[in-house]
């Protein structure tokens, strides 16, 4: 499934081409407009992070995030362990106590 700030990207597109290909000043400046706007609207059309979820088992996080965004990948983690600082925007990192109870808010990153 496609997200708003996917369409959108496809959107604008050929404008980005275009702007890439000129490079104009005032091109630029729309090209840079356009980024800004997608990124506000990928903040504000999808959910990144799950506060509800901490206290509950973690085996349900996956299925309730999937819920909410089908093409994230989710990582139930046990707490403390060492994970790479990447920021990706299709993961979600759930992370666990012993019991298996998620222990901080599952976010996108």
């Amino acid at each position: 499934p496609y997200r708003a700030s996917h369409i959108i990207l496809l959107a604008f597109l050929p404008s980005i081409h275009t702007i890439i290909k000129h490079r104009t000043y005032k091109m630029k400046i729309i090209l840079f407009l356009a980024i800004i706007l997608i990124s506000i609207i990928a903040v504000f059309c999808n959910k990144t992070a799950w506060p509800e979820l901490v206290g509950r088992p973690g085996a349900e996080a996956e299925a309730i995030v999937h819920e909410d965004d089908a093409s994230l990948l989710v990582q139930v983690i046990p707490e403390n362990s060492m994970v790479t600082m990447d920021y990706r925007l299709d993961r979600v990192r759930v992370f666990v106590n012993k019991e298996g109870t998620i222990v901080r808010a599952p976010r996108v990153g």
